[in-house]
């Protein structure tokens, strides 16, 4: 017997309620499937502070579809590694990273700001774990090819990394 997605949505509500992310007192759940195969469900899910909306640390949240089982846990964050493969699969020139410091979470991704050994470039980039990815890289598309003179928009990139799509652009953007 398989859970079906609901009842398995519920079973990492339990978990996190229960304190596996930590005090969950004042706080509400924020997930969504990220992916899945016909043994485990993965959800990107962290803790929203309902008094001032801020985002905890998210984690990807593995669970046995027979039994809701936690399978594993692992924190969301962007390595250096991965910040290189990030922007070498831009196609960007990849220096050293000097700093990585995240800017902002939301429920469909995270952003960094990325800045590099021996440059004053930074960049902004912003990572989509789920969410219509084709649509909103359409749209960032159209924006940056009509209106770039008057809203910067992040360009679009694929990559082969746990998220679904990546924007890239100037710090200046931001």
């Amino acid at each position: 017997m398989v859970l079906s997605k609901g009842e398995l949505a519920r079973c990492m509500r339990m978990l996190l309620k229960g304190g596996l992310l930590g005090d969950y007192v004042g706080k509400a759940v924020m997930g969504s499937t990220f992916k899945q195969n016909e043994k485990s469900i993965t959800f990107i899910a962290g803790l929203v502070d309902l008094e001032t909306e801020a985002i905890g640390e998210r984690h990807l949240i593995s669970l046995n579809k027979a039994d809701g089982a936690l399978v594993s846990m692992t924190h969301v964050t962007s390595t250096e590694e991965e910040m290189k493969t990030i922007l070498s699969e831009a196609s960007l020139e990849v220096p050293m990273c000097r700093e990585i410091i995240q800017l902002d979470k939301g429920s469909y991704g995270v952003s960094y700001k990325v800045s590099f050994q021996d440059s004053a470039k930074q960049v902004i980039v912003q990572l989509r774990y789920h969410g219509d990815v084709d649509s909103m890289n359409n749209l960032a598309e159209y924006l940056s090819e009509n209106l770039s003179a008057v809203l910067p928009v992040l360009r679009a990139y694929r990559t082969t990394l746990r998220v679904s799509s990546v924007h890239i652009g100037p710090a200046s953007a931001n």
